[in-house]
C-alpha cells in the first residue's frame, strides 16, 4: 500500500479505493437496510400480512363453517398459544372452499375440536382468506413492518456511503498520481479490532502548486515518510493515498 500506482485506468475495487469513513458507512449502513429487509422477508414468508385484514375489512362476508381440523402452531400471543382452524363453507353462489382461520380463545378451539359450526368471516374475492369475527388473521399485524425502522435509519447512510465510496473509486481508476510527505499524523475517536484509527495528513506538489489530503488508518506513516496519492487535476483537494 502507498507505493507507486500503475498508470490509469487502474484496477480498483469498491470498498479498496473508499476512505475510512465511506467503507465504515458502506457496512454500518448495509447492514441496518438489508438484515431488516431480510427480516421482514422472511417473515412475510411465514406470518400473514396485514393486508389481508384489511382486505377483509373491506370485502368481508360472514357465514356459518364446519370444523374440519384444529392445529396448535409454534406462535403465542399475550402467552397464549395460537391454534389454527381449517374450515369448509360454501360461498354465497353455493361453491365450496376449505380456509384457515387462527384463535386463542380456548371456547372457540374447544368447539372446534367437537366439529362444531363456526362462524367466519371470508373474502369474497379470494375466499381462502377468512377469520373469525372480532379476530384478526394475522398474529402479528403492523407490527411486522418494525424492521422496515431500521432501513429507514441505515438506507440514508448506506447510500452516502456508497456514493463517497464509487467516487472514490473512479478518482482512483482515473487520477493523477503525485509523490506525497506526511507531516501530521493525528489520532481519531473511533478504533477497530482495538487499534485506534489515526489521520494521516500529507501534502504534494502539483501544477497549480502545493496541495493537502488526508486518510483514516490504523498503520499511518511517520512524520516525514513518503507516499504515493492520487488526485484530480482538476480538483486537487480530491484525492487519495495509492492502494498499491
Amino acid at each position: 500500500m502507498f507505493r507507486q500506482p500503475p498508470p490509469p485506468p487502474r484496477p480498483a475495487s469498491l470498498l479498496s479505493a473508499a476512505s475510512w469513513n465511506a467503507g465504515f458507512l458502506v457496512i454500518f449502513g448495509g447492514a441496518f437496510t438489508f438484515l431488516p429487509l431480510l427480516m421482514l422477508a422472511m417473515m412475510l414468508a411465514i406470518l400473514r400480512p396485514p393486508w389481508e385484514d384489511w382486505a377483509l375489512d373491506e370485502r368481508g362476508v360472514r357465514t356459518d363453517a364446519r370444523s374440519v381440523e384444529v392445529r396448535e402452531t409454534s406462535t403465542e400471543v399475550n402467552d397464549e398459544s395460537l391454534y389454527e382452524i381449517v374450515v369448509a363453507f360454501e360461498d354465497a353462489r353455493g361453491l365450496k372452499h376449505k380456509a384457515t382461520v387462527t384463535t386463542t380463545n380456548d371456547e372457540v378451539i374447544a368447539r372446534a375440536r367437537e366439529k362444531a359450526t363456526l362462524t367466519i368471516e371470508y373474502d369474497r374475492e379470494k375466499p381462502s382468506r377468512a377469520r373469525l369475527p372480532g379476530e384478526a388473521s394475522t398474529s402479528i399485524g403492523g407490527m411486522i413492518f418494525l424492521p422496515l425502522g431500521f432501513v429507514a435509519f441505515g438506507l440514508p447512510l448506506f447510500l452516502f456511503g456508497l456514493v463517497s465510496a464509487l467516487r472514490a473509486q473512479r478518482l482512483y481508476r482515473r487520477g493523477h498520481c503525485a509523490l506525497a510527505r506526511v507531516y501530521e499524523v493525528v489520532p481519531t475517536a473511533s478504533s477497530v479490532n482495538d487499534e485506534p484509527v489515526m489521520r494521516m495528513l500529507y501534502a504534494f506538489s502539483t501544477a497549480d502548486g502545493e496541495a493537502k489530503g488526508g486518510w483514516k488508518t490504523v498503520e499511518p506513516l511517520a512524520i516525514g515518510e513518503t507516499l504515493w496519492v492520487v488526485y484530480d487535476p482538476n480538483q486537487p483537494s480530491r484525492n487519495m493515498p495509492s492502494q498499491a
